[in-house]
Order: structure tokens, then sequence, then C-alpha cells
């Protein structure tokens, strides 16, 4: 009895597909997103630690600014000190756009790592949903042909006349089906 059995059902375009494409390219999707989304954060927060920095040393000026005023408070009226005190009033101005003109963009930052966050929860739900729906049409694809050949089995078992079907045209498992008609045509004489 020579017996050859073919252990391949379902074809390499499936197996492919399931196994390799799909997987491989959700991963680079979601790795390419998260790398993205990791330069934005890491631009960001040099960005933000560099005006930090500025706005410490805003502070530090503003410090000295106020010990001048302190000073000229405790010193005695009419003194040479009243003669500083537009250029301390200039500094002190100066400082407090450089910090007003700081927050704003610390506040610019914040809202564009919002957005970045923002961005990136929506490519992930649309990563998801791409997922499902490429999930669900493979499925159908598989278990099309499967009700079909299971279908057929089942009449058979009954006793009962079984048409060949064909499947449609992106259909999976044609191996199987055409193994499938082949069998009704040559022991029920069907043809497609």
């Amino acid at each position: 009895m020579n017996y050859k059995r073919k252990l391949k059902i379902i074809n390499k375009n499936l197996q492919s597909a399931i196994m390799f494409k799909a997987p491989l390219v959700i991963i680079l999707f979601i790795i390419l997103i998260t790398a993205g989304y990791g330069v934005n954060v890491y631009i960001g927060n040099k960005e933000i630690s560099k005006k930090i920095t500025e706005i410490k040393q805003a502070i530090d000026s503003e410090k000295d600014i106020v010990n001048a005023f302190l000073i000229y408070g405790e010193s005695v009226k009419g003194s040479e000190l009243t003669l500083h005190s537009d250029k301390i009033r200039g500094e002190h101005d100066k400082s407090i756009k450089s910090l007003s003109d700081l927050v704003v963009y610390l506040e610019e930052l914040i809202w564009r790592n919002i957005l970045g966050f923002i961005i990136f929860t929506c490519a992930a739900v649309i990563s998801l949903v791409v997922l499902i729906i490429n999930l669900f049409s493979i499925s159908h694809r598989i278990a099309g042909p499967v009700q079909l050949v299971t279908d057929g089995l089942k009449k058979i078992n009954n006793y009962e006349h079984v048409k060949a079907r064909s499947l449609r045209k992106k259909d999976l498992c044609v191996e199987l089906h055409t193994e499938y008609v082949n069998l009704l045509k040559k022991h029920f004489h069907n043809k497609m």
C-alpha cells in the first residue's frame, strides 16, 4: 500500500500572511510610532530642561534685584543709590518678561506633549482596528471554504446529493477545496 499523506492543508500565502506578514507589519508600525513618540518626548524634555535652567537663572537675577532694592530701602534717602534705581527697574522688567516668555514656551511644550500623546493613542487605536479588520477578513477567507467542505461532508454522511460549488475570488484553503471537489467528481460524478 503506497499511501502518501499531504501534510499541507492551508496554502503558503495564508501561512505567510498569518505567521509573518500581518504581525510583522503591526510590530513595525507600533515600533515606528513608539520611536517617533520617544524622540518627541526626548526633544521636548531636553528643551524643557534648557528652559528650566534659564528660568532658574532669571529667578536668581530677580533675587539679586530684590536684595538690591532692600539694600536701597535701608539706605539713607538722597544718596547716590537713587541714581541706580532706573537701571534696577529695567533689569527687573527684563527678567519678568523673560520669565513670562519662558512660562508661555513651557505651556506650548506641554500642549505638544499632549498632542503627541493623542496622536500616539489614535495611531494605536487605528492599528488595533486595522488588525481586527484584517483578522476578520482572513478568518472569513478561511471559514468560508471550511464551512463549504464541512456542509458537503455532512450531506454525504446523510446520503444526500452534493453538488460542488466554487470558492469566492479571495477565499483561501484552495487546496482543501480542490481535493474536496476531486473527491466529489471521482466518487459522485459531480461537475463544477
